[in-house]
């Protein structure tokens, strides 16, 4: 895939469909755990604090890597810098953040 220039990735369109579906069903739980939260059962489900555990990890590196994984095929594919596509993805920022 790579150098083939337009080709859409759909296997990271399905990693972030899956990823904020577990995002979605993560918060969805912290109704029913012991933790803190906003809002809370009256039951609570102490088995399902295993699965909230392991989905606590990656509930914030995850979304990072799948953006970063998809900025990096964007510059490759156009064949642009890192700098030109800092420029190009953020207009809107102060341009004496971005200096090249």
């Amino acid at each position: 895939m790579a150098g083939e220039k337009g080709i859409r990735r759909y296997d990271l369109d399905w990693l972030r469909v899956i990823v904020f579906g577990l995002l979605i069903l993560y918060h969805v739980g912290m109704f029913f755990v012991l933790w803190d939260f906003h809002l809370k059962n009256n039951v609570i489900y102490p088995n399902l604090r295993w699965p909230m555990l392991f989905v606590n990890q990656w509930r914030l590196p995850i979304p990072f890597l799948i953006s970063g994984m998809g900025t990096y095929f964007a510059a490759e594919d156009n064949r642009i810098a890192a700098c030109e596509l800092l420029m190009w993805r953020a207009p809107c920022q102060s341009p004496e953040i971005i200096t090249c």
